[in-house]
């Protein structure tokens, strides 16, 4: 068994994709989800080694006291809260890339994409302009009681998706990429302290 294999943040492998945009963008998240998951397990290390071996799966969680149980379950919340961070970076990343790349009017779900392919399709504008003059767009806004955070948690989450897209930009030197780096970690570990 390898030391990867044994990772308990790893990112598991993405299906290989034909669309050269998609392979980007699952070679990216892929690259944002060991910096992070590195990051966390590194923070683990440092704060609380006891719970890598319940994380890896080596351990029983049983065997824990109450408080090491908890901080091994707010270890694991803080993941999925970075994994989604993660996804949500990459995502929009690949908006932005796919509207870079091929035009405003192929970023899948926007009005542009539908009239474009409505256009492709032959519908004639008469048909496209009789929706368009019943159609009622309302903004809703939900948020399901699970979903819930604290403010202060909220604009760390902020800060990590920040930084991860100054990260995106080449321009950094290898001592300011460095620097953002730190910042991420100094601001999971903030989420660590948070209760």
């Amino acid at each position: 068994m390898t030391q990867v294999a044994l990772e308990p943040f790893s990112a598991g492998s993405l299906p290989e994709s034909a669309d050269p945009a998609a392979a980007s963008a699952a070679a990216y998240a892929t690259e944002v989800v060991e910096l992070l998951s590195g990051l966390l397990l590194e923070l683990v290390r440092k704060r609380q080694p006891e719970i890598e071996t319940v994380l890896r799966g080596e351990r029983l969680a049983a065997d824990l006291s109450p408080e090491l149980l908890a901080r091994t379950l707010q270890v694991q919340g803080i993941w999925f809260q970075l994994l989604s961070i993660a996804e949500q970076n990459a995502a929009m990343r690949r908006r932005r890339q796919t509207e870079a790349e091929r035009g405003h009017n192929h970023v899948r779900g926007t009005f542009a994409q539908v009239i474009t392919e409505a256009a492709e399709g032959k519908v004639p504008a008469k048909d496209i302009r009789r929706l368009l003059e019943i159609l009622r767009i309302r903004p809703v806004i939900t948020a399901h009681p699970t979903e819930a955070k604290r403010v202060t948690v909220l604009e760390k989450h902020r800060r990590i998706y920040r930084r991860l897209v100054d990260l995106e930009s080449p321009r950094w030197t290898p001592r300011e990429r460095q620097a953002l780096i730190d910042g991420l970690r100094t601001e999971i570990e903030l989420l660590w302290t948070t209760g």
